[in-house]
């Protein structure tokens, strides 16, 4: 029987930020798997696998942490009797659905009183946001361009609803070719794109939403502007300002020290027994983020105008995403 803190490992390379927030979070790794991954301390009394197959059955029923992107044929294999994921890469929705799917975590997550998730809490139904501005970059070690796509899309879709459309632009290097017409090709073809997204959405009712995502950032850099009837609202992960509509400030806020600290120390609270229970993702939400995700991916590539809900009924309805 695994202990309580035991975790698994599978992935190519364990960021610092990482090891340093599982041994913050009083985790111990139990199992590491993924070909040439280098062990770090946290680990060292760990057991080794190459072989996905053998990792993710002799792992069954431990908490898995995963910092590699999968194809949605591996996550079904680690996903299966595994009670919570933590990853920093989205997961295939088609791991995430069905009669008993795993809990989500995705890190680094929020910090405990981030000014982020008060300003998402200002857009009520008497005081909604009608265009939302958000910016999701990041430098390589904490995931791939697709994990800031997510991060901003999660916000979106929380905040304002899946869009009706959105169309897209890349700045960088070109996708790589995926030669299938799998619901899921597009994403896979930005995995390891380097560069900017940028991507607009719009809403039958007018509303309109804008998406900035890099993960060839120097720094850390995750902003959100809402804009409403009334005003303004103005946030990142440790401060909210909220303007009136002749741009007077009427409120500032600024996080405490807890929401300050590193993105490790932010990635132990998710990590936490406690903190994974707070901030598993909903089924709902999972699949939809995996569509606007995809929606985005795929408008970068065609420059057309995509309709992510079609998308969500296209990974909904796959064969491959059902119960057997």
């Amino acid at each position: 029987m695994p202990s309580p803190s035991d975790i698994a490992v599978w992935g190519h390379a364990i960021p610092g930020w990482i090891t340093q927030a599982l041994t913050s979070a009083g985790r111990t790794v139990s199992d590491i798997g993924g070909s040439d991954v280098a062990v770090p301390d946290v680990s060292s009394g760990a057991r080794r696998h190459n072989d996905i197959r053998s990792f993710a059955s002799q792992t069954r029923g431990t908490p898995l942490l995963c910092t590699d992107l999968l194809t949605t044929a591996d996550a079904l294999l680690l996903a299966e009797g595994r009670p919570l994921i933590f990853s920093i890469e989205p997961i295939p929705a088609g791991a995430c659905v069905g009669s008993r799917p795993p809990r989500v975590c995705l890190l680094p997550g929020l910090p405990q009183g981030c000014m982020i998730a008060h300003a998402g809490e200002a857009c009520t139904e008497d005081a909604r946001c009608v265009h939302a501005l958000v910016e999701s970059s990041a430098p390589p070690e904490f995931g791939s361009v697709l994990a800031r796509i997510a991060d901003g899309a999660r916000a979106i879709l929380l905040w304002m609803g899946m869009p009706d459309g959105v169309t897209c632009s890349l700045s960088g290097d070109r996708p790589r070719k995926v030669r299938d017409d799998l619901p899921d090709a597009a994403s896979r073809a930005l995995a390891g794109f380097k560069g900017t997204v940028s991507c607009l959405m719009r809403y039958a009712d007018s509303r309109g939403a804008a998406l900035v995502a890099s993960a060839s950032a120097p720094s850390w850099a995750r902003r959100v502007h809402l804009h409403r009837a009334d005003g303004t609202v103005v946030a990142d992960d440790t401060m909210m300002v909220r303007l009136d509509r002749n741009a007077k400030e009427v409120e500032c806020m600024h996080a405490g020290s807890s929401a300050c600290e590193s993105i490790a120390a932010v990635a132990a609270e998710c990590l936490s027994q406690d903190g994974a229970a707070e901030r598993a993702l909903p089924e709902s939400l999972t699949l939809r983020t995996a569509a606007l995700v995809e929606a985005i991916c795929l408008s970068g590539i065609t420059g057309e105008w995509e309709e992510p809900a079609r998308i969500e009924d296209i990974l909904a309805r796959s064969s491959r995403f059902a119960d057997d």
